[in-house]
This record gives C-alpha cells, structure tokens and sequence, in this order.
C-alpha cells in the first residue's frame, strides 16, 4: 500500500477495502481488518505530519470504513 497524503487516497484505499470485502474468496476471507487498520494507521501518520489542510474530514472519512460489511474480530 502506498502512503496516503491525500483525501483521495483515503477514497481510493477505502473503495479497494469494499471492493475486496465484496468478493467471495475461495480459501477464506482476506485479513480485510488488517487492511482496515492499515488505512487508519496511515491516516494517523498523516494527521501527525500535518499532510492534511482538514485532519478532521481525513479522519471522519477513515472511520467510514466501519460501514463496509466484512467479518471483523473486533467491534
């Protein structure tokens, strides 16, 4: 994964996790939370580098991935 430096990284990284999510694996689900975390994580490097003019729209936009439907560990 690329680092994200911008909103639409995010987009672009949140829209992979969905498509992902959406397919049906043959040997098992992908670590799709791990994937989750990563987008977090990255966004939080972002924030504490100050790559972002609104930190606050970057991280309400990583949270929305809690909206895409995927088996989590955690919740």
């Amino acid at each position: 994964m690329s680092k994200i430096r911008s909103i639409e990284d995010i987009r672009y990284q949140l829209a992979a996790l969905a498509a992902f999510a959406a397919i049906k694996h043959p040997r098992g689900n992908l670590d799709l939370e791990a994937a989750e975390n990563r987008i977090w994580e990255e966004v939080l490097e972002a924030i504490v580098e100050d790559r972002f003019v609104a930190p606050n729209e970057a991280a309400r936009l990583a949270l929305t991935s809690r909206q895409i439907k995927f088996d989590r560990h955690c919740t």
